[in-house]
């Protein structure tokens, strides 16, 4: 038998193999390859170009390709384990390492070859129904499908790349294989007995170290960068779970041995044989569920409260910005745009300066940001409430929740009048919450309320053609407003021609000066944003879903043969089908569920973290036990298809 014949013998034999891990390699691909598709289609490229939608876009694709390196080796591992057997055998009939690798080398690009062509062409398939989706999801309309050659360049290279990688990696291994430890790998034991359960200490240690500091990070904003030590933390997360699994899982395994021993003999001695593989499968399952939970609970709990988010950071349903340098509409003309849509309104107007915020550091005035400046007597009218504002100091109205202090009681700050260059400084007072008029582009990120006599000598000093003002408009049914405000945007922009040249609606729409402030724009904004953030998180989560199937199938799939085995010698001394389904059934129940409590725990923790400053936190909750309610009934649908054809496979 030559060596092109002992190839295609081999691979005839152990089709199911090769076609399990050709199926692995190949939905890996296809993920990949649909998601590029989508996202370098040249039309929607240029629609979402520098838009937050291109941003969470981009983030998941990087996100994908890593998973893509992690899975496919993993996939190659549990691949190359099912054949050690088959490599002790070949090395025992005089196989060289070099023939091996070979033989290997041959094998591993027929199946990346097949596996590529295979994935591009369901990718091109499928991708136009993902398309098609998301667009219906982002409300984008007549925006073609086409096909990007970078698609295809970009996922040719990049799993060349992996492929040669793992096969690299492969290569080092075979040259180490020892005869003995192949053939009898699988019957060897791979309990470590000398544990140490201070790294498991260590692990406990070092994952509550990562969510103490990355709640320092995300709730409390100690740095204004937090991505790459949020990656540090998590992989801290990371560390101190698998040093738990490993140190821990056999610590607990012998004190439950003690009590239940003799009930359990045969899934205690099973467990304990094959710890290794049952502490890497834990772990990544684990790792998948918990980054399956955290984008798929956020993302839809977000999506589910963008109407109350909207409700309050846009507490009119229309306002309109009235500047002393651009031309704005007359009452004339906005009361003919509600007469025309028989739209009854309730109006407030708000009058305020506008001015730079400085903050005093090192005796230096550091600018703070865009401030509206309003007296208190305005101020009252609009909160209805009986504010009193000290002469010469100043309150500050924040959007925030309070997290960020803005400055010390009776410490200095300065407005700066950008025109005339003059500088008016007060005492701080104290900080209140609130949103008072609609959230806009007009840069004004803080409100500040100081006392009647200070506002007027302002006014007096700077001249009243400096006033500002805010129109500010209730609607009766402001979700179907939509034509009423367009035609208020139609009517801003013929009053400034000049500064709408060639401007598109969303170009406008960052247009502080002359984009009407709207509830209904903004809700329809905000859910496209939220929309694309859950179909794209979807996207991961669901293949990460999937994934977790993928690994533990592939378990399963490499044990089936050392399990028949096992089966017929236990049956040979007598057991039952029913006392050897028991062990079976335990080690299933280990496999599935260990990881599904620990993955939903470290998931709900990180959203709890993420959320923490969110408006509606409990809301965010709420709606991720839902998700994670919804996870846990199929996996264990999932649980119970897999174990009944589990054991079918090897009882009958």
């Amino acid at each position: 038998m030559n060596f092109k014949s002992m190839i295609r013998k081999n691979f005839i034999y152990h089709i199911k193999q090769y076609l399990a891990f050709f199926l692995c390699i190949s939905f890996s691909i296809m993920v990949f390859f649909i998601y590029s598709i989508i996202y370098y289609n040249p039309a929607l490229y240029e629609t979402i170009r520098y838009t937050t939608i291109d941003e969470v876009m981009k983030m998941a694709l990087f996100i994908i390709g890593i998973f893509s390196v992690f899975f496919i080796h993993y996939a190659y591992q549990a691949f190359i384990k099912s054949k050690y057997h088959e490599i002790g055998l070949f090395i025992t009939l005089g196989m060289t390492s070099k023939e091996i690798n070979r033989m290997n080398r041959i094998e591993y690009f027929i199946i990346m070859c097949i596996s590529i062509v295979a994935a591009i062409i369901s990718g091109v398939v499928f991708s136009k129904l993902f398309y098609m989706i998301f667009l219906s999801i982002i409300d984008l309309k007549d925006i073609p499908f086409i096909l990007n050659y970078k698609s295809f360049l970009l996922t040719i290279i990049l799993f060349s790349f992996i492929f040669t990688v793992v096969l690299i990696i492969s290569h080092f291994k075979i040259n180490k294989f020892q005869v003995i430890e192949l053939l009898k790998k699988e019957k060897m034991s791979e309990i470590n007995d000398s544990n140490n359960p201070l790294l498991g200490f260590i692990g406990i240690l070092l994952i509550i170290v990562s969510y103490l500091l990355t709640y320092l990070l995300l709730v409390k904003n100690v740095v204004n960068n937090p991505l790459l030590f949020l990656i540090l933390f998590f992989t801290m997360n990371l560390i101190g779970l698998y040093l738990i699994i490993k140190e821990f899982g056999q610590i607990i395994l012998r004190l439950i041995k003690k009590e239940k021993y003799h009930q359990n003999i045969l899934f205690y001695s099973e467990l304990k044989q094959h710890f290794k593989q049952y502490k890497n499968i834990l772990f990544v399952t684990t790792l998948l569920i918990a980054v399956a939970i955290y984008f798929i609970g956020l993302t839809f709990s977000v999506y589910a409260t963008q109407l109350e988010e909207v409700k309050k950071v846009y507490p009119y349903d229309l306002m309109l910005i009235e500047t002393g340098w651009s031309k704005s509409l007359s009452d004339e003309e906005i009361t003919q745009i509600f007469e025309k849509h028989h739209i009854d309104k309730e109006e407030k107007t708000m009058e305020f300066m506008h001015m730079i915020l400085y903050k005093t550091t090192t005796n230096q005035y550091g600018i703070w940001g865009d401030t509206v400046i309003v007296s208190e007597n305005m101020y009252n009218q609009l909160s209805q409430k009986n504010l009193d504002v000290k002469k010469d100091h100043a309150v500050a109205i924040s959007f925030e929740d309070g997290s960020l202090k803005w400055f010390e009681k009776e410490e200095d700050i300065v407005f700066k009048d950008q025109q005339t260059n003059r500088n008016f400084q007060f005492k701080f007072q104290e900080e209140k919450i609130g949103y008072h008029y609609n959230i806009n582009n007009y840069q004004l990120q803080f409100m500040i309320i100081i006392d009647d006599a200070n506002y007027n000598q302002i006014v007096r000093e700077l001249g009243s053609d400096r006033i500002e003002r805010f129109r500010m408009f209730k609607l009766d049914h402001w979700m179907n407003s939509k034509p009423l405000v367009l035609d208020f945007v139609n009517a801003v922009k013929a009053k400034n021609p000049e500064k709408i040249e060639n401007q598109t609606l969303q170009q406008l729409y960052n247009d502080w000066s002359l984009m009407p402030s709207s509830r209904v724009l903004a809700y329809e904004n905000n859910m496209r944003n939220a929309s694309c953030n859950l179909f794209v998180m979807c996207f991961i989560g669901i293949t990460f879903s999937i994934s977790i199937g993928v690994v533990i199938t592939l378990k399963l799939f490499n044990d089936l043969p050392n399990q028949k085995k096992r089966y017929e010698k236990i049956k040979k001394i007598g057991s039952s089908d029913v006392e050897m389904k028991k062990p079976i059934f335990s080690e299933l129940k280990v496999i599935f569920f260990i990881p599904m409590i620990l993955g939903l725990l470290i998931g709900f923790l990180y959203i709890m973290l993420t959320a923490m400053n969110f408006t509606f936190y409990y809301r965010v909750m709420w709606y991720s036990l839902m998700m994670m309610l919804v996870f846990i009934v199929i996996h264990f649908t999932f649980y119970f298809i897999t174990k009944n054809k589990y054991i079918k496979q090897i009882i009958h």
